[in-house]
């Protein structure tokens, strides 16, 4: 056994060794002696590192013929070996050069991709604060300025000042909307919309107004009210109903063709009544009367009764009944939906006889009833003045 030098790493190590315990290269089998220097070195070397002697004899070199065109002669060609030029014993080092250097590389692009990643990862970010905080800046949404505020806590302060201020607006504003519909004044709520008229709660605002008209137009109860409200809300939310409440005020109320006809009835009753006209007379009543001179479900035949009590002193040469024009007429809607008529007035007599000294004029109150058929269905005369 010889101690030799480790042709890799030149570390001394027993020629009977498997490996170089320091560098870990196969030895065994793989060294000899050069010939020429004594060096030990691999035996597939074709030079010695040492003192560049040739190991191996050269091997002769193989012809190739090349085959030429018919007209050329066949000239052999000779290929020459070049010897392959010894790596100074370096092969292996610069292998472990090269591994470090192509991990250095790697960690260079690597470290640049992560620096460009960066880099374009904050000018997203910077893009995206911008378009958040110019959405929060045309938006009236309190809750989207506060997103703003929270997803961008380190945005410039400039951005984070001016959606302060707007967010601290809109609060302000707010509080004066609750304030103003708490309040339930009309005035309040026209105010706040004449400072805010674009204001998102004007919708609401209105509602509450058309609200607000509509309980005066029922607690006036007039036509006069319910004209106002339907002028002023032609799209409100009572339209429809208040629509519906005037024209049944107005069926309620006494026309003029109802006062035409209720004074032609009693005119016609009371001329009947003076000219003893049965005909006429019934032709004005009801078939039953529910009160007749205080005389309960009085027939036809108690008028005409009355009738000729009025007339029966024979000293009577004429009658007359003048109806005054104080008529007092109240329109009820019956059950059926139908309309009668309750009527006070008051009718001058005058009575042409021939005795002096007996009355010749009274006056009376009329309280009466006409029915939806339009015939007299109640009447009473209380008498006020004798003369």
């Amino acid at each position: 056994m010889a101690i030799i030098k480790c042709p890799e790493c030149g570390h001394q190590v027993s020629d009977q060794a498997k490996t170089c315990p320091s560098c870990g290269i196969d030895i065994a089998g793989k060294v000899m002696k050069c010939p020429e220097c004594g060096e030990i070195i691999f035996k597939h070397q074709e030079l010695c590192p040492n003192c560049h002697c040739a190991l191996h004899a050269p091997q002769e070199p193989k012809q190739e013929m090349v085959v030429a065109d018919k007209t050329e002669q066949e000239t052999p060609r000779h290929v020459e070996a070049t010897p392959v030029a010894a790596g100074n014993g370096t092969g292996p080092k610069r292998k472990k050069k090269r591994g470090w250097l192509g991990l250095v590389v790697a960690f260079v692009i690597a470290l640049l991709a992560v620096c460009l990643g960066f880099y374009f990862y904050k000018d997203q970010m910077k893009k995206n604060e911008i378009a958040a905080y110019e959405n929060a800046m045309s938006t009236k949404q309190p809750e989207v300025m506060q997103s703003y505020l929270n997803l961008y806590p380190n945005a410039p302060a400039d951005h984070v000042d001016a959606i302060m201020e707007k967010l601290d607006e809109i609060r302000r504003i707010e509080r004066e909307w609750q304030n103003a519909a708490a309040s339930g004044s009309k005035t309040e709520i026209l105010a706040y919309l004449k400072k805010y008229p674009d204001t998102e709660h004007a919708d609401e605002a209105k509602v509450k107004i058309d609200s607000i008209d509509w309980v005066a137009a029922q607690e006036q109860n007039t036509q006069d009210s319910y004209e106002e409200y339907m002028t002023q809300h032609q799209q409100g939310e009572h339209y429809d109903e208040a629509r519906a409440l005037l024209d049944k005020l107005l069926a309620a109320l006494v026309s003029p063709e109802d006062r035409q006809m209720i004074s032609s009835l009693f005119r016609n009753y009371f001329n009947g009544l003076a000219a003893q006209d049965e005909t006429g007379i019934i032709g004005t009543i009801t078939n039953v009367l529910t009160s007749f001179l205080h005389k309960v479900s009085a027939t036809p035949s108690d008028v005409i009764t009355y009738m000729k009590k009025i007339h029966e002193a024979a000293d009577i040469t004429d009658m007359k009944f003048n109806l005054r024009n104080d008529w007092n007429i109240d329109k009820i809607e019956e059950p059926d939906g139908t309309y009668s008529f309750k009527v006070n007035f008051t009718v001058d007599q005058q009575i042409v006889r021939t005795d002096p000294n007996k009355e010749k004029a009274a006056t009376y109150k009329v309280s009466a009833k006409v029915s939806p058929s339009g015939k007299i269905s109640e009447l009473n005369m209380t008498k006020i003045v004798n003369e």
